[in-house]
């Protein structure tokens, strides 16, 4: 088996936990277990794996920036969102914030590589920042259901995107995409051992088996797999 890649968790420390009502983040050494659990159930994630390697970590620090560049990487390529990231950046001389973002023009965007329609967005949600309405900083303190019901309260921000930042920035490990289900369906075209994860994770969306609850920790990694295939 390929070297297990184990990321850490910024929020969940050294030997503690991040809990929250959806549930638990394991500690650092449990994905070694989690991993190697996923490629003992599920022959499709297995082949995956072994294939592809480890999954990579979609680790980001939370807050504006982060949101920035997921709003960034809508329908297009992760090189070109990082390209114009890093010119708007260049353009603000420093992170991007809510008060830097809101005073430039569309114009001024645009040259960066910035869509008027994102433009739109990005200004949005740094004016929804600055005058209040839309506490970023809070989502931590937040269920799932909660965090996504603000993020996708905001204009340009859809299920996709509120979950990415979900996942990737506030580390939470029981987020299950519905976008994952359309990558699913290559994975049982690809392999014609199924999908046993899948189908059970698929009861507990439509509240079936109740001994499927455990698998709830490692839903972030069943995407990270999904989506790298």
């Amino acid at each position: 088996m390929q070297k297990l890649f184990v990321p850490k968790s910024r929020a969940s420390g050294a030997g503690r936990s991040l809990e929250n009502e959806q549930g638990i983040w394991p500690p650092e050494g449990e994905w070694k277990a989690a991993l190697l659990a996923l490629a003992e159930t599920d022959p499709a994630l297995r082949l995956v794996w072994q294939r592809l390697g480890d999954p990579p970590s979609w680790r980001r620090p939370a807050g504006f920036e982060t949101l920035t560049r997921i709003i960034l990487e809508q329908q297009v390529s992760l090189r070109s969102a990082e390209s114009t990231f890093h010119k708007l950046q260049q353009l603000l001389d420093g992170p991007l914030t809510p008060r830097g973002i809101v005073q430039l023009s569309a114009d001024q965007t645009r040259a960066c590589g910035v869509s008027r329609q994102k433009h739109r967005y990005l200004n949005q949600l740094a004016d929804d920042i600055v005058n209040g309405r839309f506490a970023l900083d809070r989502l931590s303190e937040m269920t799932n259901r909660e965090a996504l019901a603000q993020l996708t309260a905001r204009l340009g921000i859809g299920c996709w995107s509120a979950e990415v930042y979900l996942m990737s920035a506030l580390n939470r490990p029981d987020i299950l995409p519905l976008v994952i289900w359309d990558c699913s369906r290559e994975l049982r075209n690809w392999t014609a051992a199924g999908t046993t994860t899948l189908r059970l994770l698929s009861g507990e969306r439509t509240g079936g088996d109740p001994t499927a609850r455990w698998r709830r920790d490692w839903f972030g990694l069943c995407t990270w797999i999904i989506a790298d295939f």
